[in-house]
Parts: C-alpha cells; sequence; structure tokens
C-alpha cells in the first residue's frame, strides 16, 4: 500500500454514492497494465458498498468485475 494511502482514500467516497471499489495489490499485478490487473491481480483493499456485494480482500480482480456486473 501507498504510505501516504493515496491509493485508497477515495474508496469511502465511493461507498457513499454506492459504488462497489477495490484496490489491486501490486504484488499480485503491475499496477500500470490494466489486462493484467484484471487477469492475475488480487483485492487488497474494498469499500463498504463491495463488502456488501460479498467481495473480500484476496479475492481475483476478474472475478470482483463479474460479480459487480451482475449486482
Amino acid at each position: 500500500m501507498c504510505p501516504d494511502i493515496s491509493s485508497t482514500n477515495r474508496l469511502p467516497a465511493l461507498g457513499l454514492q454506492d459504488i462497489p471499489a477495490a484496490t489491486v495489490s501490486a504484488m499480485s499485478a503491475r499496477i500500470s497494465d490494466a489486462t493484467l490487473m484484471y487477469e492475475t491481480g488480487e483485492l487488497l483493499m474494498v469499500n463498504k458498498t463491495a463488502e456488501k456485494l460479498g467481495v473480500v480482500i484476496g479475492m481475483s480482480a476478474k472475478y470482483f468485475c463479474k460479480l459487480i456486473a451482475n449486482s
């Protein structure tokens, strides 16, 4: 995680708008590569709105996308 929390500080704000959101661990995928993030990324943090849909830390980014697309 970024020391200044810049990668996660918008998660609560998105939740206030009922937008499920998550961050992907840099250890699981190269952050600047969207395809790789989708294919191999694992969630590092999730907001409360995402949690209500069953999203959990450690879930694959690919499954997260499918889950929220079907909600």
